[in-house]
């Protein structure tokens, strides 16, 4: 390698530092100012009274979705550290996140060569402002990225290395990921199978085949031990049946998520050519893959993948990732892809893909909104709305309405905070006025023609009225 291509890497590699650095402060600053969204209330409101022992053994804990078992209980031990407040509950994702960057720092210095790959890699795992928000909240899915994403580093090293250990860190991450996101536990024979399928191209000895072999199943195992019961009673409540039902929907939501700066009302057309777009690209890199024989446990597993979500989905009613779920597609993608560039040959064509991925890394971290999350975004003024309605309920108590939207993250600052001027009513779906509110967290779009409520806060569609 030339000296200019070193120094050409060296500089590759601090730009990548300054920008996750920069990608980092974003996830602080939102994760200490952002109102806390709809389902951080949910799983604080359901979990508010269960030890960290009765998360993993109490029937009613599980009785939704929200209660991402892992995140709940990193969240007790933040609080009962450095007391009840939104930044301690979102620590643990926070520092997901750090830890995320950590070893992506250590795959572009060690494994990846191309510039290009180093900027695809990093855009994908981390600029999407999408995906850049979990780390931000205190939900499961930054956990769970980050220990599928420990899990595919390690294995990596495992094949390079052949060291056996790694293979035990590996399935570790995987069980952690699991308790961090239930819909994680399709990883496990995702990735198991197609260790399975390719351990014979990488030439293993009888020594590593026994562990390849006896790992997976014991971890497999020890797993469903632990989330057995809390599966079979979402099964039971039809909680997994939150999805779609289509691997084209499901890597159309990914777009959806991605690309928010384009309206969906009037040009819904743009998403599916970029969907089309995406599938050729991954279908074409699939096959180069296999072809050349390169980037092949990536491959196999992204095929494996695709294959038993099929079955989930016609086998057991079990949807297609949607939305916030798609986060389970990006550490394989962002390896997928990222490993594919790596091995292009063509210096020519990589200095130009640098310079385009580099404007997508910066264009993707300018994009950031800082007040507000992409899938909750409906949540971003509702704290402010809350402590509005606090000084005004300070001489006189109020009596609270707000829309299903608002109602958990309105109860959650009330409980929090000590509020004790504010009724809240209780959640329900149908927005119901009758019952004649001091005052009323909703859409703009309900409130437009009542003209007992005057507005006193607002923006965007959002606003907080009093009644006259």
């Amino acid at each position: 390698m030339s000296e200019s291509r070193n120094a050409q890497l060296i500089t590759v590699n601090r730009i990548l530092i300054f920008l996750g650095i920069l990608a980092g402060v974003i996830v602080i600053y939102k994760a200490a100012t952002l109102s806390f969204t709809h389902d951080e209330s949910a799983s604080y409101l359901i979990m508010e009274n269960h030890s960290i022992w009765q998360i993993f053994t109490d029937e009613s804990a599980w009785k939704s979705a929200n209660n991402h078992i892992l995140n709940s209980t990193l969240y007790k031990v933040s609080t009962s550290i450095f007391g009840q407040n939104d930044f301690a509950m979102r620590l643990p994702n926070v520092l997901a996140f750090f830890g995320c960057l950590w070893i992506a720092f250590f795959i572009v210095r060690t494994k990846l060569s191309s510039p290009t790959s180093k900027f695809v890699f990093f855009a994908i795992l981390f600029f999407n402002p999408f995906v850049l928000d979990f780390y931000s909240l205190c939900r499961g899915y930054g956990l769970s990225m980050f220990f599928h994403f420990g899990f595919l580093a390690a294995i990596w090293h495992f094949h390079d290395t052949k060291r056996i250990s790694m293979l035990y860190i590996a399935y570790g991450c995987l069980i952690f990921a699991c308790l961090s996101l239930l819909t994680s536990l399709v990883l496990f024979p995702t990735y198991t199978l197609a260790l399975w399928i390719t351990s014979k191209s990488h030439q293993f000895d009888r020594k590593h085949l026994k562990h390849i072999i006896l790992v997976p199943i014991i971890s497999g195992i020890i797993a469903l031990l632990l989330l057995a019961k809390p599966i079979l009673y979402l099964i039971n409540s039809n909680e997994f049946e939150y999805g779609v039902a289509s691997i084209w929907d499901s890597f159309k939501s990914v777009i959806l998520s991605t690309f928010t700066m384009v309206s969906r009302q009037d040009f819904m057309w743009v998403y599916d050519v970029l969907t089309v777009v995406f599938l050729f690209i991954l279908i074409y890199v699939l096959y180069v893959s296999i072809k050349q024989r390169k980037n092949i446990y990536v491959s196999v597993s992204v095929m494996v993948f695709i294959v038993l979500l099929h079955v989930l989905c016609f086998g057991l009613g079990i949807m297609f990732p949607v939305d916030r779920k798609v986060t389970i597609y990006i550490p394989i993608l962002a390896l997928l892809f990222a490993n594919q560039i790596n091995n292009l040959p063509t210096e020519r064509l990589n200095r130009v893909t640098t310079v385009l991925s580099f404007s997508a890394c910066i264009l993707a971290l300018l994009s950031n909104k800082l007040d507000r999350t992409t899938e909750w975004a409906y949540d971003r003024k509702t704290k402010d709305f809350i402590l509005h309605v606090d000084q005004l309920a300070k001489n006189d108590p109020k009596v609270l309405l707000t829309e299903w939207w608002f109602n958990p993250s309105a109860d959650y600052y009330i409980k929090t905070l000590k509020l004790k001027n504010i009724q809240l009513l209780p959640y329900d779906k149908k927005f119901d006025l009758r019952s004649k509110p001091d005052m009323v967290i909703a859409f703009t779009k309900e409130m437009v023609n009542n003209p007992s409520y005057r507005l006193v806060d607002a923006v965007g569609g959002l606003g907080l009225y009093t009644r006259r």
